[in-house]
């Protein structure tokens, strides 16, 4: 209740109470599912942040939260009047760039080492149809965008019955477009750690259904990007969707060599020297320290 600008009072409805109560016993505004957002970022400490189906305004949504767990909010997608659907939270300290937003993905690169890397956080329509214009935007990302691409999260389709469990099949159409968007571009459907099917309809019985329509695909340059990448579900609490983690570690590595002495540095007519200046080489301490500390002066003078 309250007044607007030309002095009527605002009522609302017994039916959109309900409505607004329905939301947000199931979304963000419960307190349960903050905490158990909470307690997922504490344990997984991820850079990134994705929320799909949060139901729920701007005015509702638990900032001040994620602010806490030192995430900051970078782009929020829209749909045409209607509350946003995608959420994206990074790490402080991290600065994305948005290339590109509609009404079913975020698309952003982020710059890693030095190395611009692409995702694309995806929260499909459940119409075939309507994907058709997501398939569409994702291919055109990656014509554009040479660089090492995944997409993420939710694509509210299956590849095929392996991922489906239902008494009744899944209609071939919409598998058969889903398929032909990912060969066509070559990409790679990372296998997922943990549960077999990341969602579930929450029914009893012949009704009961799941599927695996949460999951990470990417190039093959992102494969070779990275030295260690993986993908795994957590914990499924409030939702009806398992939440989907991926990590992965770029291979700008310095690997630690052990030093080994050469036999033919004692044919080198400076090697004698070179170790009696390394050697008078003034240390305070034990015994132990002092000797520790002349070889490691020898080591690195003998490398250079």
């Amino acid at each position: 209740m309250g007044v607007d600008s030309d002095g009527f009072m605002k009522l609302k409805s017994k039916s959109k109470k309900k409505a607004h109560k329905k939301i947000a016993a199931r979304g963000l505004a419960n307190f349960l599912t903050k905490l158990t957002l909470k307690r997922l970022v504490m344990s997984s400490k991820p850079q990134f942040v994705f929320i799909a189906e949060s139901w729920m305004g701007k005015d509702l949504f638990p900032h001040s939260l994620l602010s806490r767990l030192n995430l900051k909010k970078f782009v929020v997608n829209s749909k045409e009047g209607l509350l946003p659907n995608l959420r994206c939270r990074c790490d402080i300290n991290l600065t994305p760039e948005v290339i590109q937003i509609d009404d079913q993905q975020v698309s952003f690169t982020i710059l890693v080492n030095g190395y611009s890397i692409g995702i694309s956080v995806v929260y499909a329509l459940t119409s075939y149809i309507t994907r058709r214009n997501l398939w569409n935007s994702l291919q055109n990302i990656l014509q554009t965008y040479k660089i090492s691409w995944c997409f993420m999260v939710d694509f509210n389709i299956i590849l095929g019955a392996h991922e489906y469990d239902d008494p009744f099949g899944p209609a071939r159409g919409p598998m058969d477009e889903f398929s032909f968007w990912s060969d066509q571009n070559h990409l790679i459907h990372m296998p997922t750690v943990g549960a077999k099917f990341t969602w579930s309809n929450g029914r009893n019985g012949s009704h009961h259904t799941r599927k695996r329509l949460d999951k990470v695909i990417c190039n093959q340059a992102w494969i070779n990007s990275f030295v260690q990448h993986s993908c795994s579900s957590l914990i499924k609490s409030r939702s009806n969707h398992f939440p989907i983690l991926l990590h992965f570690i770029f291979h700008d590595f310095k690997f630690k060599y052990q030093f080994r002495f050469l036999q033919m540095w004692t044919t080198h007519q400076d090697c004698i020297k070179v170790v009696e200046s390394s050697w008078k080489t003034n240390f305070v301490g034990c015994h132990m320290f002092v000797l520790a500390s002349k070889l490691r002066v020898l080591k690195d003078n003998l490398r250079v």
